[in-house]
């Protein structure tokens, strides 16, 4: 017999959690998973306690960049398991998608901070006057490159890992070393203006630093046959251009080594 009372009707809300996180994996953009987190609090209790995972799964899906952020997390944790103060407390070791998730929020903050000192958006008859502004492919880039560049400061401010950071530049193929170079030149200038919300002063960053201004300089280059590339300056600011769609053009420049 039909009961006499109205049913609710069927709700995302009264999913298990379990099920709830593999909606929130399954999002095709974190667009989506900032939406569905506002929605209702259950949802956004899933969401707070699944985050990490939640980042590493829509992450490895659309972040062309993600494969450089997990090499981090790698020297990361090598560093950390080198380290017998830290590695002797596991309980307050990050997990990897915590790790990953921290610094993809470094990584976020250095790309706006960049677009915003370089203004990007002003150089419109470079560009065009339609999109200005830093673009997802620019970000992808710059992000990609400063995680390189925090893998190499890692490596090198470890003592039992540091013999292996001139093979990591080593590794690195003539654009990739262009990239290095341009955010360690922008993390110079940027910890000299003391901005705020980031510090490029901390030790981690400065045998790093080093490392890639001594294989990345002029005299180095010049030994190998490299060129010197001439950005105009209404073309892109400080002369930077390894990261913008309008000065890709200038790649093609790059000799096979350096």
């Amino acid at each position: 017999m039909p009961s006499s009372q109205a049913r609710s009707p069927p709700s995302i809300t009264n999913l298990p959690s379990e099920i709830i996180l593999q909606i929130f994996e399954s999002a095709p953009d974190f667009s989506v998973v900032n939406a569905l987190a506002r929605t209702a609090r259950p949802l956004n209790s899933t969401y707070v306690a699944g985050s990490p995972a939640i980042f590493h799964a829509v992450a490895s899906r659309i972040l062309p960049e993600f494969p450089f952020a997990e090499q981090l997390v790698d020297a990361q944790e090598a560093a950390y398991d080198a380290s017998p103060s830290l590695s002797e407390d596991p309980q307050n070791t990050p997990s990897r998608n915590e790790r990953l998730l921290s610094n993809a929020r470094c990584a976020a903050v250095a790309s706006t901070k960049f677009a915003a000192e370089c203004k990007i958006h002003l150089f419109t008859r470079a560009r065009g006057e339609e999109n200005p502004a830093f673009r997802p492919s620019e970000r992808a880039r710059f992000k990609k490159s400063f995680y390189q560049l925090w893998t190499l400061c890692t490596i090198a401010n470890t003592p039992s890992l540091r013999p292996s950071a001139p093979g990591y530049l080593d590794m690195r193929n003539p654009i990739e070393l262009a990239g290095l170079d341009e955010v360690t030149t922008w993390a110079r200038g940027y910890n000299q203006n003391k901005f705020v919300d980031f510090d490029f002063s901390d030790s981690t960053w400065d045998a790093g630093f080093d490392m890639v201004k001594e294989y990345c300089s002029w005299e180095r280059k010049e030994k190998s046959g490299h060129k010197r590339i001439h950005i105009y300056s209404d073309e892109a600011p400080f002369g930077f251009w390894v990261f913008f769609d309008h000065t890709q053009k200038y790649l093609q420049q790059i000799e096979a080594h350096w």
